[in-house]
């Protein structure tokens, strides 16, 4: 079919693979759709021979329309056949298909046109005419996506019975004739409307599925890059390891050489060196934790762990460094033995990195809240809270995305941004979830 079928001015632009794949697309539909068309005609012409008088006056003339409706009939299904064969072939297909279509409404249109010439009204004629009308509907419901084809053959099929009518001029002949006339222009209205929808719904599903193509193909085309930038992540904070920790180990060398000891300028400048390295060794650990999390290679091993204790070995560890605050830290539990599953390590890391926080972001003399208690749903919740200033609401969202340190990359406090990051996906890889809620005050 020509490409302004596709109506196309009202989508984008289609390359003429797309075209093809179109039409292919619609010739199979035309195919599947009109697969009992040629069986109804066949059988409609033999109903009708036996009761129109043809068959008994001219046999002969009668036998040879039947044979021509077998041969157009039987050329229809092979092309149909041929389709599923020789479907790059689609251009001459379509010529034979077209030319094999048109056969049968120009048979039949000749057959019911002699009909209605010599027998006028007769029963066999009445029949006749109405197997035409039945037979046009078949073709309009069926053919419609090839619109100039669907046209051609309501004309083919219509046009010498209405020739007929006009030779054999009476009121009942003349109302037939309008009768057709009307028929024929409502289909083609029909015909038009349903052939633009059809091409239209056909145009846009391919464009759906061309950029559902697209998107995966970038989906993996961006999930190929990330697992290289994890990759060159892993491997870079690998390399750069080894360096930092020789730095930090020969800058404690110096802060504790009580042979040659340094001077509290060069000692000051020492500290310096080794507090700067440490928190890019903190930094290195973190890019190196969440590469590997995204690459996959994080293995989690679930076992009971006894919450309660291992939150009170959490206040043991950062006991100093909440006493250098000036801070106090409150443990709340609503039950002893209270056990849940999880990775020791994972969950240990996790605790810690959101007592750091509440530590490094809280307030002058501030508190720090743990407390863990069963939920209704099987879980336990494990909370944990302090008084400083907090995240302001259009922030929230921004939580747990990496290196995003929601306002305090100009602050002195020292930090990644990616701890909060790297804690979400542990707990999400022990069946968990991890969120974050506004409490007023604290």
């Amino acid at each position: 079919m020509p490409q302004e079928s596709l109506h196309s001015e009202h989508l984008i632009e289609l390359d003429d693979k797309t075209i093809y794949e179109l039409n292919l697309h619609a010739a199979k539909d035309i195919v599947k759709r009109a697969s009992h068309g040629p069986v109804i005609v066949l059988v409609s012409l033999a109903v009708s021979i036996i009761t129109a008088d043809l068959f008994n006056e001219a046999r002969a003339l009668a036998i040879t329309f039947l044979v021509l409706i077998v041969l157009s009939s039987t050329v229809r299904l092979y092309i149909a056949h041929i389709l599923e064969q020789q479907s790059e072939r689609l251009s001459q297909w379509e010529r034979l298909a077209v030319w094999s279509i048109l056969s049968t409404p120009l048979i039949w249109g000749v057959y019911s046109g002699i009909n209605l010439y010599l027998y006028d009204m007769s029963t066999g004629t009445m029949v006749i005419l109405l197997f035409t009308l039945g037979i046009a509907g078949g073709a309009s419901i069926s053919l419609f996506i090839w619109k100039r084809v669907t046209q051609a053959y309501l004309a083919l099929i219509f046009i010498p019975p209405i020739i007929a009518a006009m030779a054999n001029w009476s009121p009942v002949s003349a109302s037939f004739l309008f009768g057709f006339v009307a028929y024929y222009l409502f289909a083609h209205t029909l015909i038009e409307r349903a052939h633009k929808e059809y091409w239209l719904a056909l145009c846009n599903t391919k464009i759906l599925e061309k950029q559902a193509q697209e998107l995966t193909l970038a989906k993996e085309t961006a999930e190929q890059a990330n697992r290289a930038k994890s990759k060159f992540l892993s491997s870079m904070s690998h390399e750069l390891r080894t360096p930092m920790n020789a730095v930090l180990g020969f800058s404690q060398l110096l802060q504790t050489d009580s042979e040659n000891p340094l001077t509290a300028e060069q000692l000051e400048s020492v500290n310096y060196i080794n507090q700067s390295g440490k928190h890019l060794l903190n930094l290195i650990n973190d890019v190196l934790d969440l590469s590997r999390i995204e690459a996959g290679n994080i293995e989690v091993k679930l076992e009971s762990i006894n919450l309660n204790e291992l939150i009170g070995q959490m206040r043991d560890l950062n006991k100093s460094q909440v006493e250098q605050q000036g801070l106090t830290i409150n443990i709340m539990a609503d039950d002893d033995e209270l056990a849940i599953n999880a990775d020791r390590q994972k969950l240990t890391q996790v605790l810690l990195n959101l007592i750091s926080n509440a530590i490094k972001y809280n307030s002058a003399n501030g508190e720090i809240t743990v407390s863990a208690m069963k939920m209704g749903n099987g879980k336990v919740r494990v909370s944990v809270s302090d008084t400083g200033d907090g995240i302001t609401e259009d922030r929230l969202s921004q939580l747990f995305t990496p290196f995003v340190r929601l306002g305090k990359e100009n602050t002195a406090i020292q930090g990644t941004g990616i701890g909060l990051t790297i804690s979400k996906e542990l707990v999400d890889m022990m069946a968990g979830e991890l969120g974050a809620f506004r409490n007023p005050g604290r």
